[in-house]
C-alpha cells in the first residue's frame, strides 16, 4: 500500500488527460507536485519562488506570478519559451523573421525583436543574470529547477527594462551526490532531441560540479518548391557547466559558464494575398505559389539563414552575515546573430540579402544586502551596473531581376515613347543635362542596377546603466504588511550610424515641387521636364518660370510623376553621431493582508520603466534623412494598479489565485514593419485592463486538473502617429488628400495580437501497474481568442479564435520511478493560424504571414541515475 501511495502521489506532477481537459474546462497553469500531508492524505505542493529576491512560497508572494518546476515542464513537453505560453494565458510568444527574434509579450505588451537598438519589455533573467536579447534565452530549457513568470511591471527589484513583466529561469545547482539524467526524443519531421545532465562532488561538502547539454534537430515545416528544400527547421545545441564552492557554512560561490549555437534555415513566410505586383513576377517567367500559407509552400531563390552564438560566464557569491545576507552576481555575456533571408519570398532575384549581423557584449554587476530572519521590518538594498556595446551591420543589395521587375511596375511611354519608364527617365535626364537643366547625364542601366541599393549600413551603440534600489516590508501586525520600494536608474547611450548607399533613383525628387523658400524646385523631375518643354518652344526663361509656378500652384495640380516615389527605397541619408542620457525613479507599494493560512489578499501600485534609445533601423534613416534628432525614441513608462487574492481550500487540495489589474503605458515603443523596414514610434498611451485566474486541483489521488484564464482589454488611448496601412487607408495616409500626414490615427483601436480571452487547462490521470510501474495519460488545451496579428492592424491580419490540444501517454517505473517512456502529440487537430502578417517587401498590395507549427508527435525516453 505504501508503494502504491508513493507512486500515485508522485504521478500528480504529470499533466492532463485530453478528455478530462475538455470536459472540465480549458486553459490553465501547469500543476505543481503533490505532497502527502500529516494525516496521510494528499495536498498541492508549496513551490518556493524568489520573485521578490527572497525565498517565499508561491501563495505568500503578493504579486501576480506563476511558477513551474523543471520536472513539470519536462512532463508537459514544454521545451522552450515558445511552448511556455501554453501554460501562462497572459503571455504570448511569436516567432517571425528569425528564430532568435522570438517576441515575448505579457498582458499585451511586448517588443518586436527586429531592431537591435530596442530592448525587450519583458525582462529575461537566467540565474539572476539579465539577458539583453530575448534570443539569448530561446533554446531548449537546460537543467531548469523552475521558471517564474512575473506579470506586470517589475522595475524595483528587476530594474532593467521590465515594463511588462519578467521571466526568470533558475537552473539546478551542483549536488554533492553523484547523479544525473539522460533523455532522448524522436518525432516526425525526423526530429531528434538529446538532453543530459550529470552532477557530483569534487571535494566532500566543499565543492561540486554540474555539466548539462542538449541537441535539437528536425526538418523544416515549409517547402521551398524552387529547389525542394524544407525550411523553418531546427538545428541548435547548448552546453552549460557549473562549479559550486562552499568553503564554509556562511559562504557559497557558484561559477557558471554556458555556450549555445543556432544554425537554422528560418524563417519563410508564405504569401497570404497576391497584390498587383505579383503580375510582374509572373511576367518575368517565375513560378507563383498560390497564396495559401497553410499549405506551407513558398518559392524563393535566395538563402535562408539564422545563425546565432551566445556565450556567457557568471559568478554568484552569497555570504551569510548573520542578521543579513550579501549577494553579488557578476556576469559577462557575448551574443552574435546573423539573419540572412530572401525577403521578397519570390523566385525573382529582387533582393540578394536582407537581415542583420548583430554583435552584443554586456557586463553586469548586481549586489544586494538583505535582512534575514523574522523581523518586524525586513529590508533589502542593492545596486546594479551594466555596460553594453552593440554593433549592427547590414546590406540590402538589389538582385539581377530587380531592374526588369521595377521597369514593369513603372510602366512605359511616360518619358520617352517606346521605352519603359525607367529607361525613358534615364534618357530624359541625360537630355536635360545636355541643355543645362540637370546636373549630369544618366547612363542607361543606372537605376536599380544589380548590387546597388543599400551597400552597407552600420550602427554602433555603447550604453551604460547604473541603479540603486531598496525595498522594505513593514509587518504592521502579524497579518498586515506594507511593502514599499524605490529604484533610481541612470542611463547613458552613445550611437553612431554610417550609411553607404548606391540608389540614384531614390535620390530623385518626384514629389516636392517647391523648395524651402516657396519657389519652384528645379531639382524636381516634373519641374525640370516642364521647364525644358517651355524653353524648347522659345519662351524666355522668366516667363517659363512664371508659367511653371502658375501650374504647380494650381489647387487642382496633380503631379503625374508622384507615383514613382513608391519605388524609392534607399534615399540619401546623413550619418549621425549622438548621445543621450536619462534618469528615472520607479517603485512600488503593496498592502498585503493574510486573513489566515489559506487566504491572502493584496493591493498594489507599481511604476515600470523601459529606457529610451536610438532607432537602429533603415526605416528611421529613410524617413528622417537630414534630421538626426528623429533617430531617438523616448522611454516607456507603465503605471499599474493590481488587486489580488490567493486562496487555498478543500484541505489544500485546491488553489485559486486571482488578479485584477489596470495598466497605463505612456510612450509605448511601437516597432512595426511597413514593407520596407521597421518604423519605431512612441505611441501616445495604452490602457490595459484585465483579470487573471490561476487554479490547481487535486481531484483525487489519481486525477489532477489545472485551469487558468485571462481577460484583457488593451487599447490605444492615444496614437495619432501610427503606421499607415495599404487596405482602407485613412485620409491622413493618402498622398492625394489634403489631410495627408503620412501617419494613421490608431486611437481607440485594440493592440495587435491582444485577444480579449486566453485560457489554458491541463488534466492528468495516473494508474499503478503492478508494483514497479505507473501508467499515465495527460492532456492540455489552449484557447486564444480573436485578434489582429498585423502590426499596423490591417484587416488582413484579423485572426479567428484558436484552440489547440496536446496529449501524452506513457509509463514510468524502476526504483523511485527512475525511467519514463511516453508518446506525445502537439496540436493534435492540426489547428492553423498565423502568428504575424506583414506587407510584402517592395510589393504593395501583397501580404505574407508566418504560420504556426503543424501537428507534431513522437516518443521520449528518460532515465535518472
Amino acid at each position: 500500500m505504501k508503494v502504491y501511495t508513493r507512486r500515485a502521489l508522485r504521478a500528480h506532477l504529470l499533466h492532463s488527460v485530453a478528455i478530462g481537459a475538455v470536459a472540465l474546462g480549458f486553459s490553465g497553469q501547469v500543476l505543481a507536485q503533490d505532497n502527502q500531508d500529516s494525516d496521510g492524505g494528499f495536498t498541492l505542493e508549496e513551490i518556493l519562488v524568489t520573485a521578490q529576491k527572497r525565498a517565499k512560497t508561491l501563495q505568500d508572494v503578493p504579486i501576480a506570478v506563476s511558477a513551474y518546476t523543471g520536472e513539470t515542464l519536462e512532463k508537459s513537453n514544454i521545451r522552450d519559451v515558445r511552448d511556455l505560453m501554453m501554460a501562462v494565458p497572459a503571455m504570448n510568444t511569436t516567432q517571425a523573421a528569425a528564430s532568435f527574434q522570438t517576441v515575448v509579450n505579457i498582458r499585451g505588451i511586448g517588443t518586436s525583436g527586429f531592431n537591435p537598438g530596442l530592448e525587450p519589455s519583458v525582462g529575461i533573467y537566467v540565474d539572476g543574470i539579465y539577458r539583453s536579447r530575448t534570443g539569448a534565452a530561446i533554446g531548449d530549457f537546460l537543467s531548469v529547477e523552475r521558471v517564474e513568470v512575473l506579470r506586470g511591471p517589475q522595475s524595483t527589484l528587476f530594474g532593467k527594462n521590465t515594463s511588462a513583466g519578467v521571466i526568470s529561469f533558475v537552473t539546478k545547482s551542483p549536488e554533492y551526490e553523484f547523479g544525473g539524467k539522460a533523455e532522448v526524443s524522436y518525432g516526425n519531421y525526423d526530429q531528434i532531441i538529446l538532453k543530459g545532465t550529470v552532477t557530483g562532488p569534487i571535494a566532500e561538502d566543499k565543492a561540486a560540479f554540474r555539466l548539462s547539454a542538449n541537441v535539437n534537430k528536425r526538418d523544416g515545416f515549409i517547402e521551398n518548391v524552387s529547389d525542394g528544400r524544407d525550411v523553418n527547421d531546427r538545428d541548435r545545441w547548448a552546453v552549460r557547466g557549473q562549479l559550486l564552492l562552499e568553503p564554509s557554512d556562511a559562504i557559497s560561490f557558484r561559477l557558471i559558464g554556458d555556450y549555445s549555437e543556432i544554425n537554422e534555415a528560418c524563417c519563410a513566410a508564405p504569401f497570404i494575398e497576391h497584390g498587383p505586383t505579383m503580375a510582374a513576377v509572373a511576367a518575368l517567367g517565375f513560378e507563383i505559389v498560390p497564396p495559401d500559407p497553410y499549405e506551407r509552400k513558398t518559392a524563393f531563390n535566395g538563402v535562408m539563414l539564422n545563425a546565432m552564438k551566445d556565450f556567457g560566464v557568471s559568478g554568484e557569491l552569497k555570504w551569510d552575515l548573520g542578521s543579513a545576507e550579501l549577494t553579488s552576481i557578476s556576469a559577462y555575456r557575448d551574443f552574435e546573430s546573423d539573419a540572412n533571408f530572401d525577403a521578397d519570398f519570390t523566385q525573382a532575384d529582387l533582393i540578394k540579402r536582407n537581415g542583420e549581423l548583430t554583435k552584443v557584449d554586456i557586463f553586469t554587476q548586481e549586489i544586494r544586502l538583505a535582512s534575514t530572519g523574522d523581523n518586524r521590518v525586513d529590508w533589502l538594498v542593492g545596486g546594479f551596473y551594466s555596460k553594453q556595446n552593440l554593433d549592427a551591420t547590414d546590406k540590402v543589395p538589389y538582385g539581377a531581376d530587380n531592374r526588369d521587375f521595377f521597369s514593369i511596375l513603372a510602366g512605359s511611354d511616360a518619358f520617352v515613347p517606346g521605352f519603359d519608364n525607367i529607361t525613358g527617365l534615364e534618357l530624359t535626364l541625360s537630355a536635360l543635362a545636355g541643355g543645362g537643366l540637370w546636373p549630369a547625364p544618366v547612363p542607361v542601366g543606372t537605376y536599380f542596377a544589380e548590387e546597388g541599393g543599400m551597400v552597407q549600413e552600420k550602427f554602433d551603440t555603447a550604453s551604460s546603466s547604473w541603479a540603486a534600489f531598496g525595498q522594505v516590508d513593514v509587518h504592521i501586525t502579524d497579518q498586515l504588511t506594507l511593502t514599499g520600494g524605490l529604484r533610481y536608474t541612470k542611463e547613458k547611450k552613445d550611437a553612431t550610424g554610417v550609411f553607404n548607399i548606391d540608389d540614384p533613383f531614390a535620390a530623385l525628387n518626384f514629389t516636392d515641387v517647391f523648395d524651402a523658400n516657396g519657389a519652384p524646385d528645379l531639382g524636381n523631375v516634373y519641374n525640370a521636364i516642364f521647364l525644358a518643354q517651355v524653353l524648347g518652344a522659345g519662351v524666355p526663361f522668366p516667363t517659363a518660370m512664371a508659367l511653371l509656378n502658375q501650374t504647380i500652384s494650381d489647387p487642382n495640380f496633380a503631379n503625374p510623376f508622384g507615383g514613382f516615389a513608391a519605388l524609392q527605397f534607399f534615399p540619401p541619408r546623413n550619418d549621425f553621431d549622438r548621445s543621450r542620457s536619462e534618469d528615472k525613479l520607479t517603485g512600488n507599494v503593496i498592502l498585503a493582508y493574510d486573513w489566515n493560512d489559506d487566504l491572502n489578499t493584496y493591493f498594489s501600485f507599481s511604476r515600470g520603466y523601459k529606457a529610451g534609445g536610438f532607432d537602429t533601423s533603415r526605416a528611421a534613416a529613410t524617413s528622417n534623412a537630414g534630421d538626426t534628432n528623429t533617430y531617438e525614441f523616448e522611454p516607456e513608462t507603465v503605471d499599474a494598479w493590481e488587486l489580488g487574492a490567493k486562496i487555498r481550500f478543500w484541505d489544500r487540495r485546491a488553489q485559486v489565485n486571482i488578479a485584477a489589474y489596470s495598466q497605463k503605458v505612456d510612450d509605448f515603443q511601437s516597432n512595426i514593419f511597413t514593407g520596407l523596414g521597421f518604423e519605431l514610434r512612441n505611441a501616445g498611451s495604452i490602457r490595459i485592463k484585465g483579470i487573471e485566474v490561476d487554479s490547481q486541483f487535486a481531484l483525487t489521488e489519481n486525477l489532477n486538473w489545472t485551469f487558468a484564464a485571462a481577460y484583457s482589454d488593451a487599447t490605444y488611448t492615444s496614437f495619432v502617429g501610427g503606421p499607415c496601412r495599404v487596405t482602407n487607408p485613412q485620409p491622413s495616409c493618402d498622398p492625394t488628400n489634403a489631410a495627408y500626414t503620412g501617419a494613421a490615427d490608431l486611437t481607440g483601436t485594440r493592440l495587435a495580437d491582444a485577444p480579449k480571452w486566453t485560457m489554458t487547462s491541463t488534466a492528468t490521470y495516473t494508474q499503478p501497474i503492478g508494483d514497479n510501474m505507473l501508467g499515465f495519460i495527460q492532456g492540455e488545451a489552449y484557447y486564444r481568442g480573436e485578434r489582429n496579428v498585423a502590426g499596423d492592424l490591417d484587416p488582413f491580419g484579423d485572426m479567428p479564435s484558436t484552440f489547440i490540444l496536446n496529449a501524452s501517454i506513457g509509463i514510468e517505473g524502476g526504483e523511485d520511478n527512475r525511467w519514463r517512456l511516453s508518446a506525445w502529440a502537439k496540436n493534435i487537430t492540426n489547428e492553423n493560424y498565423l502568428q504575424l502578417i506583414f506587407d510584402s517587401v517592395a510589393q504593395s498590395g501583397s501580404y505574407n504571414g508566418y504560420p504556426n507549427d503543424p501537428r507534431t508527435y513522437g516518443l521520449t525516453l528518460s532515465l535518472d541515475f
